[in-house]
């Protein structure tokens, strides 16, 4: 049984802090590959391009802003997805500046250190590889 075979109609993925670290080039091809073996939903996390994380690791290398993140994962039309703020990790809500800003980069995606997309699957499901 080929791996290919192996992880057809898997319900759900999850792919976090991932994408950003391939090229403009190589993602289009990767998300055709989740959404040929995903029957469902599909979760994906990636750092907002104007943090400062996203700033300091240099391999970060996809080009994207938030929203035209959004564009380029809703014109494909097996799955529609949307788009959420994160806002900062547990372990920095112990500075009250963080707390402060995590009022507004948890509500809008602009200020959120990490954006959440969710992909629900559109239609009918093609066993087809």
């Amino acid at each position: 049984m080929t791996l290919d075979e192996k992880i057809k109609n898997i319900e759900a993925i999850f792919c976090s802090e991932f994408l950003e670290h391939m090229n403009n080039e190589k993602l289009e091809s990767v998300l055709s590959k989740m959404e040929s073996i995903t029957t469902n939903k599909i979760v994906i996390t990636v750092p907002n391009p104007i943090s400062l994380h996203f700033k300091l690791d240099h391999s970060h290398i996809l080009k994207y802003s938030i929203y035209s993140f959004l564009i380029i994962l809703n014109k494909r039309t097996k799955f529609q997805y949307k788009m959420y703020p994160l806002g900062f990790a547990e372990q920095h809500l112990k500075k009250w500046q963080f707390r402060f800003l995590n009022i507004f980069a948890s509500r809008i995606a602009i200020f959120s250190p990490t954006i959440l997309y969710i992909g629900s699957f559109q239609g009918k499901f093609n066993d087809e590889s």
